[in-house]
């Protein structure tokens, strides 16, 4: 597994991730969320959604060069994540992609 995936998957044990489109889109407007994750493979929709999601707020959107499946697989959640965001500080994750 890959270093980053690991961190995913740590950062979902601790409570740092929000994991999913809704509940990664209630991180933002409550102002919990710092980056938003968007997985390589999530589709145009799925883009578009994250930037509403971010727009007007001090909040990064990053595309990770991870497919849904793996970052399901590295944070234990089932299904396919298009989206995921980190809610508390520590791990600047920027430095890895």
């Amino acid at each position: 597994m890959d270093k980053v995936l690991g961190y995913f998957g740590i950062g979902r044990k601790a409570g740092c991730l929000e994991i999913g489109e809704e509940d990664t889109g209630m991180a933002v407007r409550g102002g919990k969320a710092k980056v938003v994750f968007l997985a390589a493979d999530a589709s145009v929709n799925a883009e578009k959604r994250a930037q509403v999601f971010i727009y007007g707020r001090n909040v990064i959107l990053l595309r990770v060069p991870y497919t849904k499946e793996e970052i399901s697989q590295a944070t234990g959640k089932g299904g396919k994540l298009n989206s995921f965001g980190k809610t508390h500080a520590g791990t600047d994750f920027r430095g890895y992609f």
